[in-house]
């Protein structure tokens, strides 16, 4: 799914068992909800060790129904994120993170972008013929 910077992985026998350690927001995530992005960051830490950032969302992109298509978060700049669990103050999934924007160097905010745990259900791994 190269256009939102994403990969989904299918492991045999293990369908449907990521609901087990993040249980998932049905309701929209809104501007101002806190939430937090656990991985395992490059930087700013120097090695990769499992971090959890924290923040809130900034905005969200929506559609012409209102639908929430992207949204940003205030979490901490850090590399090697993409594909990382978003999730918000009650420890629901809520979105994966898809990249960062801005220039710390420069000294522009960075900040995080996301797409709605929603996108996770579209996207569906090839299958192959039998």
């Amino acid at each position: 799914y190269p256009k939102v910077d994403t990969a989904l992985i299918t492991v045999a026998g293990a369908a449907n068992k990521v609901t087990k350690w993040f249980p998932i927001r049905d309701e929209r995530i809104h501007e101002g909800d806190r939430v937090a992005v656990l991985g395992y960051s490059v930087m700013p830490f120097g090695s990769a060790a499992f971090t959890q950032m924290n923040g809130e969302v900034r905005s969200t992109a929506l559609d012409y129904s209102g639908d929430v298509t992207s949204f940003q978060m205030t979490v901490p700049p850090a590399r090697g994120l993409s594909g990382a669990p978003v999730i918000d103050a009650d420890g629901l999934l809520v979105g994966i993170v898809v990249g960062y924007s801005g220039d710390l160097a420069a000294g522009e905010p960075v900040y995080h972008h996301a797409l709605p745990v929603r996108y996770l259900a579209a996207i569906q791994a090839p299958t192959q013929a039998s």
